[in-house]
């Protein structure tokens, strides 16, 4: 069983020495617990042999379900995907950086995507240099973690590094839309209104 070491963290201004721990991590194939201004997730380097299957281990997570990818700006995600309607672009000018999770075609299938409002996580991805792979860190079906250590009680024994930046500001997860051609639909309600994104989705 592994100890998971757990780095307090400034949530506006995190250390760049803790940062460089858990880049270093990940660059290992290990996963890291994260903050993010929803819940607390759990990433990992999808480019990295036998890193995501880390993850669906730690969680018990049934491997037909693909992991999210986060990303440091709206540009990363028009380099990966197929395809960025219309209603993809108005919802991503509206809310990322924020609670807003997009569903898109790429070459290697449909992928989700967010670009989080969270100083840390953000931070931590510009230096990753590469999108992360980030699900809610828990344990497959039990409720969100909303601080480090519940993530730490949740998967103790599977990871290594945990990002401690207080209670998620939000508490809540995204809301999840799939945007496909002129459909949108959204897959799971979340911090965004529904209201609200099918307005926005569906303007003029």
């Amino acid at each position: 069983m592994e100890t998971t070491r757990v780095i307090t963290v400034d949530p506006e201004q995190p250390a760049a020495s803790a940062l460089a721990e858990a880049v270093e991590t990940l660059a290992c194939g290990e996963p890291v617990i994260v903050p993010t201004e929803t819940v607390y997730g759990l990433a990992c380097r999808p480019d990295i042999d036998g890193a995501v299957e880390r993850i669906y281990r730690a969680k018990g997570r049934p491997e037909d379900k693909p992991l999210p990818r986060m990303v440091a700006n709206v540009e990363q995600v028009r380099r990966i995907a197929t395809d960025w309607p219309r209603a993809a672009d108005r919802l991503a000018q509206a809310y990322w950086p924020g609670p807003l999770t997009l569903v898109l075609p790429t070459e290697a299938g449909t992928i989700a995507f967010r670009v989080p409002d969270h100083p840390v996580m953000l931070r931590l991805l510009e230096m990753a240099g590469a999108p992360l792979a980030v699900t809610s860190a828990n344990r497959s079906g039990a409720p969100a973690a909303l601080t480090a250590q519940e993530a730490v009680d949740a998967l103790s024994g599977h990871v290594p590094l945990a990002l401690d930046a207080g209670r998620a500001r939000i508490a809540a997860p995204s809301t999840i839309v799939a945007c496909h051609g002129a459909d949108s639909q959204i897959l799971r309600a979340g911090a965004v209104p529904s209201a609200d994104i099918l307005r926005i989705a569906g303007a003029d």
